[in-house]
This record gives structure tokens, sequence and C-alpha cells, in this order.
């Protein structure tokens, strides 16, 4: 879907540049995690076979933007480096979903435990929003946006089993 809305949006003129028909490309080909997550809990499907499959392609669709939004970058550069440039992201890319993969299967789950162990409401929320911020600044460090970096974190507390319990505390604050 990349391709083929990439080629599409150059032969139409939407685009001028090949970062901006990569945008677009990837703009197309993902879905909205949102809208499909909603649609599956209003119909009661969230745990049935077909909504766990989906949801796990909708999280690799979501992770399939970092290298894209590293790669846009790469793609703006002068065309002597633009192969080192989009090894470069590419790289940088590899190593944040590998730090984010870690983090959700290793130390989201133990950091949130032992902060709901405590049974301080406020001791959960800090350690949910320092997950988001240190997730953040190291996005920033790498080169990436900060915004992106906050997804990224949201998607490992939304992913370990207290992220139920941590859309219920930060929910009040969604409009702070």
């Amino acid at each position: 879907t990349i391709l083929f809305a990439y080629f599409a949006s150059q032969a139409m003129g939407l685009t001028t540049t090949a970062a901006g028909a990569l945008l677009f490309g990837a703009i197309c080909a993902l879905s909205s995690t949102v809208v499909v997550t909603r649609v599956l809990g209003d119909r009661g499907e969230l745990s049935s076979l077909h909504g766990s499959i989906l949801i796990g392609v909708l999280i690799i669709q979501d992770l399939a933007l970092v290298p894209i939004i590293s790669l846009l970058t790469a793609l703006n550069s002068s065309s002597e480096g633009i192969f080192s440039a989009l090894l470069m992201a590419a790289l940088k890319a590899v190593v944040l979903i590998g730090l984010v993969v870690f983090g959700a299967t290793q130390l989201v789950p133990r950091f949130l435990g032992k902060a709901a162990a405590t049974g301080s409401r406020e001791l959960f929320q800090l350690a949910v929003m320092s997950i988001c911020l240190i997730t953040a600044v190291l996005s920033n460090y790498l080169g990436m946006s900060v915004e992106l970096g906050a997804f990224l974190a949201g998607i490992m507390v939304s992913e370990s089993i207290y992220g139920y319990q941590a859309l219920a505390d930060i929910h009040p604050m969604k409009d702070l």
C-alpha cells in the first residue's frame, strides 16, 4: 500500500519530493488504532480471536511509524549523503524499537508493578508519567520527535497488565 500510494502520489503530482510521497504512502497504509479499537470495544469483540489479531496488527502498524518517521528526515538530506543518512536513520529506528520492545516486556511491567504495589495512586501516576517523559527524552536524544517518544511510551504502558489502571488514573488529567 505504501509503494502504491508513493508512486500514485508522484504520478498525480500530489507531492514533489520523495519524502512527501513516502509520507503520503504511510498515511494511506496505516489504519487508525483508535477507530478500530473503539469499534471492537463497542461490539464487545476486543477479547475475541479476531479482535486480538487486529490489535496485534495495529500495534505492529503503529511501531512501523518509527522507521518511517526516521526515514522521512533522511530523505530530505542532500543527495550526496542520502545513503549514509538512510542507514543512520534505520539504525536509530532499530535501536529505538529495540529499546521499546525491551522496555515493554521487561522494564515497564516491573516498574509499574512496584508502583502499584505501594497502593499509592499518586505514585502510580508519577510512574506512568515518568515512563512517558523518559521515553520522550530518549526519542529526542536519538533524533526523533518528543511526540513519537510519548506515543511509544503510551504503547508500552497500555500493553502492560497495568494498562487499564493507567488509563483510569490518567484519564482525569486528559483535559488538563
